[in-house]
């Protein structure tokens, strides 16, 4: 391909969302300059269920080596013919799908392969009841979240703003859903992302079913609101505690850009279909834990190095709340509340939520 028929613009968007994913080297170097313009498997055959997402379905590189990560292959000329690794001989594909692809060319049995295929197939129909239906590529046109598309005969809309006015209702009343200081006993001793997550989904759960699915942990995303097997609203949650945020040398704890990860994360799922939206919670321990509950609160040094520093819980809560608001405001829309989570070992807590969303797409 001529170098005047390459679309770098749309590299440039494929780059950032295989980053996200944790690409590094090859491919990324063959999106920004136009080689690769859409976020799709280019195998001779992809063979990732439709179920769960088909040529446009990519999970994050990890160590585990998933099989629906990203791979690099060698195309059009092969490498066991001669072909390079270079930026003109290559394709983005499923690692599965490169494999078997291998496998048929040298004539290697790939049952065992195939069975993997299968097996996600089915893990997939029973996590969203039905075929993702096919939308096109998530860079074919300009729809979004709240807004109307109309492809191939069929019009849906995603109300946005419907499901973002639930997710703060529910919110609102999150702290009923558990006994008397439960919520200051788990935010103590541990994050309480996952506790708090779950009592929301269930909450969403049953305000919104029939209409709308909501699922926790799907695809790696901590909660995401499905219709006819689509996501249309993905959320990602993160703990922090006070003294993170009202701390002057706050990229120590690198809280910012973790939320930006795991948001730049669920935009790559989120294609053009779903909003995004990143839950931050904030635990605020009102007194300092006894020392000798080392061991058992689970940040008790950090905790106490912050007194230390700011001596009062009002002068830690007051800057952790204008630090948080100035970082959050910067990615996007922003609502906020406080949950009344009781006492602990003799220490009350404050849960400060603070919904992040829908976070703008990135063209």
């Amino acid at each position: 391909m001529g170098r005047e028929g390459l679309d770098l613009e749309r590299g440039r968007r494929v780059a950032e969302r295989l980053r996200a994913l944790g690409v590094h080297g090859i491919l990324i170097t063959a999106a920004q300059q136009g080689y690769i313009t859409e976020l799709s498997c280019g195998m001779p055959e992809c063979y990732c269920p439709e179920e769960l997402g088909g040529k446009g379905y990519f999970e994050p590189v990890s160590s585990d080596l998933p099989d629906w990560m990203p791979t690099h292959e060698h195309f059009p000329r092969a490498k066991r013919e001669g072909g390079q690794r270079t930026v003109d001989n290559t394709v983005l594909g499923h690692r599965l799908c490169n494999r078997i692809d291998y496998s048929k060319s040298v004539g290697r049995s790939h049952a065992k392969d195939l069975a993997r295929v299968e097996s996600a197939r089915r893990r997939a129909t029973e996590q969203h009841g039905r075929p993702i239906e096919d939308a096109g590529s998530p860079m074919d046109g300009p729809i979004g979240p709240g807004s109307t598309n109309e492809r191939g005969g069929r019009t849906w809309s995603i109300p946005t703003e419907t499901l973002r006015e639930a997710l703060l209702e529910e919110l609102g009343r999150i702290g009923d859903s558990f006994q008397r200081d439960e919520l200051a006993y788990l935010a103590l001793t541990s994050k309480p992302e996952f506790a708090i997550r779950d009592a929301l989904a269930f909450g969403l759960h049953r305000r919104l079913w029939p209409e709308f699915v909501v699922a926790r942990e799907w695809g790696r995303i901590d909660l995401a609101i499905l219709s006819s097997g689509r996501p249309v609203l993905l959320l990602e949650a993160k703990a922090m505690y006070s003294m993170d945020a009202a701390s002057e040398l706050r990229p120590e704890s690198e809280y910012p850009r973790v939320i930006r990860e795991d948001i730049a994360k669920a935009l790559v799922r989120a294609g053009d279909w779903a909003a995004v939206f990143a839950l931050v919670l904030m635990t605020h321990p009102k007194t300092l834990p006894e020392a000798s509950l080392g061991g058992v609160v689970k940040y008790l040094p950090t905790i106490t190095r912050s007194f230390s520093r700011l001596v009062t819980s009002e002068e830690i809560g007051s800057r952790a709340r204008e630090h948080l608001r100035a970082d959050l405001t910067q990615i996007g829309p922003l609502d906020t509340g406080t949950i009344e989570a009781g006492s602990s070992f003799g220490v009350e807590v404050e849960i400060d939520w603070w919904l992040v969303g829908p976070v703008p797409m990135r063209r």
